[in-house]
């Protein structure tokens, strides 16, 4: 018998959810905190495979103190400094990642969240990013949904980092700038996010839209958010989790990676913890 709510709906798409408690979130004043990951290759992709979905996919839930506002630019998630990625809020969402010797970029509407008659507003403020590239084309997903595409016109091209001192770490809620020190030293930091950072994920493979639809489902349908260290559903993806910082720490200056790999997040300039999470 296929299982059904009160409502009469079926609910069988989510008997394989395995939600797990999410306590936490990072709170970040928007003005130089941030999460230093380091500079290791394991979460530092470059390979791509256009026919086999090798290349990287990252994801995170943010919670802005003001989606509406258009500056300064906020870094999300970077690693960008003549070279690598970028996923920012600049009035849109924007993925940026060089290749090719050049940037290319995907992009959602203009102030996306705006108002309830908008494609991706929650009443919450919480949205999901997940962002993709295969070494051709660009994709980008905001709360479950695909927003935009950019199709670069070849196949296999490799993700291309700056050298030197622009050989820079990877930073959550910032944009790294240049190191600190020279090629051994740390990200600086600029274009801090304000406001909250939840569950960060890497993989060195591209999502689906059906994976990514069901890491943002889990929160609607149970209040937690989905172990992406465990196949779930449409979501088979375990096995090519390469980082993962749930932020389930609530205090202290290190954040634990969660994947099988061990990156973890040090936490700068002191940015807070939140007990409000994904909504």
């Amino acid at each position: 018998m296929t299982p059904m709510n009160g409502l009469g709906i079926s609910t069988s798409k989510y008997t394989f959810l395995e939600p797990i408690t999410n306590s936490y979130s990072l709170d970040s004043d928007g003005t130089d905190d941030y999460v230093n990951l380091g500079n290791s290759s394991e979460i530092k992709l470059t390979t791509t495979d256009t026919s086999e979905g090798v290349g990287m996919s990252i994801a995170i839930w943010c919670k802005a103190d003001d989606w509406n506002v258009i500056s300064p630019l906020a870094s999300l998630f970077s690693c960008v400094q003549s070279g690598g990625w970028d996923l920012s809020w600049q009035g849109r969402i924007v993925f940026a990642i060089r290749t090719g010797g050049s940037y290319t970029s995907v992009q959602s509407a203009y102030k996306p969240f705006e108002s309830e008659s908008d494609a991706h507003y929650r009443a919450s403020g919480w949205h999901h990013f997940a962002c993709t590239f295969d070494g051709r084309n660009l994709n980008m997903y905001i709360d479950g949904t695909s927003e935009a595409t950019t199709d670069i016109g070849s196949d296999d091209n490799s993700i291309e980092y700056g050298t030197g001192n622009k050989n820079t770490d990877i930073l959550i809620g910032s944009d790294p700038g240049t190191l600190i020190g020279g090629e051994s030293g740390t990200a600086s930091g600029s274009a801090s996010f304000p406001g909250l950072i939840d569950e960060v994920a890497i993989w060195d493979k591209v999502l689906d839209l059906d994976a990514v639809k069901e890491i943002f489902d889990a929160v609607d349908v149970n209040a937690d958010t989905l172990d992406l260290t465990e196949d779930s559903g449409d979501y088979d993806y375990s096995d090519d989790l390469v980082g993962y910082w749930k932020f389930e720490e609530g205090t202290g200056t290190t954040v634990t990676d969660s994947s099988d790999n061990s990156n973890p997040g040090t936490l700068k300039n002191s940015p807070g913890w939140s007990a409000t999470t994904p909504t």
